[in-house]
């Protein structure tokens, strides 16, 4: 056969190819699974087909479909449909950990976020992050932080799943910067610990005195005193105690006075914490003390060391609260270490009477008539203070009283006057004390006639009752004087 007979056929042919190959449909893409289908599928592949599921958790098979099918239609991710059809199969956190990481290749951050939204809480999902995926306790919890957990879920997953102590949870916890109250919350919450235990905890933390106060005041509802207690035990010092009670209980410094005191703190350190906290003055600081039952030896002490008050201040301060001239002079030889003719001095400054000097020389130092007396001319007191002060305070004779007048070197006329005045002696007891107690003739007979107003008969009358030396030397006297008639 000859081949251009063939050629038409052949044309003819190619042209029904050609025909054939335009004519014909393009091959279509494979359609993707539906979400169902995915969602179905990972999880029968897998062993938890719907029947196996239904039989798990008490459903039936419709219903687990039925459930895919509603997730899928709100427009669910697959990987989070598998997970909220298997928590709801009661299958558990690490097991839909696993099945994430092993079905979509979910690492251990997306699959606790997947957790979270299918509802489980924070310890199912640490304990997740630890069986399935080998986290440690602190990338657990920085993991949990991240997806919005608190510091009390964290805790609590820290120490279900990590087993951890309270202290070690307080530390990571401070390390994803949660502040003091939080980290307390959690001790108290997560792990029932007492209020100083927990305190302990923060101070090891590194938080500081107000701080570890204000959490016992915000968390644990302590009173003052209780807090000041736990931060004594933790061997915070006094100032630092009273400094918290005033920042963070913003409490009076009485009260804050009154709490150290029930701490076992004495004087001193307390009225530091007045002083040093409080900015007091020395005088309220004093009226705190006295408040608190301290004795006056004691706020005297606490004037000199705490304040350096000088010795006439601080028995100004003790006498504006009350305290007896007694008391003072004690707390001035005690405290002060003054001399009597000292303490006597400040005394008479703070405008006590002489009765009264003169008995605190005698019941605190313990001093006789004649050296109170010394010092009584010392400070100034005229005769008659003096003279009063031996009768009232010693309750000496009048004899005895002029016999230490005139041993000061008061003359004759001050100590006769001093009889008249405060003895209330006639002229002629007066002569014989002053003859007694050796004054010469004339100076009596002077001290007669000046104080007295006596005259020369009377003078002479009352030296011839008295006889005697006396009386010639009396009459010597008057004579002269220039009464001749006794010459």
């Amino acid at each position: 056969m000859r081949m251009d007979s063939l050629r038409p056929r052949l044309v003819v042919a190619a042209g029904v190819v050609a025909a054939l190959t335009f004519a014909a449909p393009a091959l279509a893409a494979p359609k993707p699974p539906s979400c169902k289908d995915a969602a179905t599928s990972a999880l029968a592949g897998n062993g938890y087909n719907p029947a196996t599921l239904g039989t798990v958790s008490g459903r039936s098979s419709s219903a687990v479909n039925g459930e895919i099918q509603s997730l899928c239609a709100a427009g669910t991710p697959v990987p989070q449909v598998d997970a909220q059809v298997l928590k709801d199969s009661t299958i558990t956190a690490p097991a839909i950990g696993t099945f994430l990481s092993g079905v979509f290749g979910f690492n251990g951050p997306e699959a606790a976020g997947v957790l979270k939204a299918v509802g489980f809480g924070a310890t199912e999902i640490a304990t997740a992050l630890l069986g399935s995926f080998g986290q440690t306790a602190e990338q657990g919890a920085e993991l949990l932080q991240s997806l919005g957990f608190g510091a009390v879920d964290i805790a609590g997953a820290l120490k279900v799943v990590y087993s951890l102590t309270g202290a070690a949870t307080g530390g990571i916890l401070q390390g994803l910067g949660f502040g003091v109250n939080l980290i307390a919350g959690a001790m108290l919450d997560v792990y029932n610990l007492p209020a100083d235990v927990t305190a302990g905890i923060l101070q090891g933390l590194g938080f500081g005195l107000n701080l570890i106060a204000g959490a016992m005041l915000d968390v644990y509802n302590l009173a003052g005193a209780v807090t000041a207690g736990i931060l004594q035990g933790l061997g915070f010092g006094v100032n630092l105690v009273a400094n918290a009670l005033l920042d963070v209980y913003n409490l009076a410094a009485d009260v804050t006075a009154a709490i150290l005191q029930g701490l076992g703190i004495g004087a001193d350190l307390i009225a530091g914490a007045m002083l040093d906290v409080y900015n007091l003055a020395g005088a309220v600081t004093a009226g705190i003390l006295q408040g608190l039952g301290f004795g006056v030896n004691l706020i005297a002490n606490a004037m000199l060391d705490v304040y350096n008050l000088a010795s006439d201040i601080t028995a100004g301060i003790l006498k504006g609260l009350g305290f007896g001239v007694n008391l003072i002079a004690g707390a001035l030889q005690d405290v002060y270490n003054l001399a009597s003719a000292v303490t006597a001095g400040i005394l008479q400054g703070l405008g006590y009477g002489v009765d009264l000097i003169a008995g605190a020389l005698r019941d605190v130092y313990f001093l006789g008539s004649e050296v109170t007396a010394g010092i009584l001319k010392g400070l100034g007191f005229a005769v008659n203070l003096v003279a009063n002060a031996m009768l009232d305070v010693y309750n000496l004779a009048a004899d005895v009283t002029a016999g230490i007048l005139k041993g000061l070197g008061y003359v004759v006329d001050e100590v006769a006057g001093a009889m008249k005045a405060i003895y209330a002696l006639a002229d002629d007891a007066v002569a014989g004390i002053l003859n007694s107690i050796g004054f010469a003739a004339d100076q009596i007979v002077q001290a007669l006639q000046d104080v007295f107003n006596d005259t020369a008969d009377e003078i002479d009358a009352i030296a011839q009752t008295i006889g005697g030396a006396f009386a010639d030397a009396v009459d010597a006297a008057l004579c002269a004087l220039s009464f001749g008639i006794f010459c």
